[in-house]
């Protein structure tokens, strides 16, 4: 082998262990590049993890708050309406003293019971429940009625309502017992 050719050999054999020293260099950063990626995606995925799992607890803690405030809600809405009545109970007994009386006559009885019914209807129409008392010669509504029997009669047309036996009640638009009613049956 000649000089020049060693010479060139051993100067490709340079510029190789140059090469692979500068490749060597580059992939060391490139390395140390991803391995900072690396923890920072690491670090946001932990954040992201830990914002999740506070998100978690503050929703089942806002569950558990809105139970307890629904069952609070249950165990005390009926207290406006028996403060209210309270005052009707007071009527009733009152009444139920006067009766044990001597010198009450049944027109002030009447007269008594006939205040506390109203207090009554009063009463439950202010906390939403209706009466359902349809009147005498209405057509039958099966959505507000329940027939009770049927009465022949020419006096009224037919399925009209002839009496109201018991009346009814709704909740907030929702039949909670229909009035019963006796309906006319006239074959005309």
């Amino acid at each position: 082998m000649s000089d020049e050719s060693v010479m060139k050999s051993e100067q490709d054999q340079i510029n190789l262990e140059t090469t692979m020293s500068q490749n060597k260099q580059e992939t060391d950063q490139e390395m140390l590049l991803l391995q900072n990626e690396m923890k920072q995606v690491q670090d946001e995925l932990a954040t992201f993890k830990d914002h999740y799992m506070r998100l978690q607890a503050d929703f089942s803690n806002a569950l558990k708050r809105k139970d307890q405030e629904k069952e609070q809600a249950l165990k005390f809405a009926m207290v406006d309406f028996f403060k209210e009545f309270i005052f009707i109970m007071d009527s009733v007994d009152s009444a139920i003293h006067s009766l044990k009386q001597p010198q009450v006559s049944s027109e002030q009885t009447l007269e008594g019971l006939d205040m506390m019914s109203r207090q009554v209807v009063q009463l439950i129409e202010k906390f939403g429940l209706k009466t359902i008392e349809p009147d005498v010669g209405v057509p039958f509504d099966p959505a507000i009625c329940e027939a009770m029997s049927m009465q022949p009669t020419t006096d009224f047309q037919h399925n009209a309502v002839v009496l109201v036996v018991q009346r009814g009640y709704a909740l907030n638009g929702r039949v909670l017992r229909p009035a019963r009613v006796i309906v006319a049956n006239n074959p005309q």
